[in-house]
């Protein structure tokens, strides 16, 4: 088969969660402040953070904050 030159799309899964109703109203004013689909913006904002998070190695030193360990 001829390749057509054209990238493939990523292919993409969905993700759900749910948010208050203050941060959802947030985010869709954000979204169109940013002339985005809230969807899209959303899941930018997402990977985004989830890079940080990645970067960082736990959400604790994400948000800098020292945990102890009980034993």
């Amino acid at each position: 088969m001829a390749s057509t030159g054209k990238p493939r799309p990523k292919k993409t899964e969905q993700l759900g969660f749910k948010v208050d109703q203050a941060l959802y109203l947030e985010v869709e004013e954000a979204a169109q402040e940013e002339h985005r689909k809230r969807n899209e913006f959303a899941r930018l904002i997402f990977e985004w953070g989830f890079a940080e998070f990645k970067k960082a190695g736990s959400f604790d030193a994400l948000i800098g904050r020292k945990t102890t360990i009980k034993k």
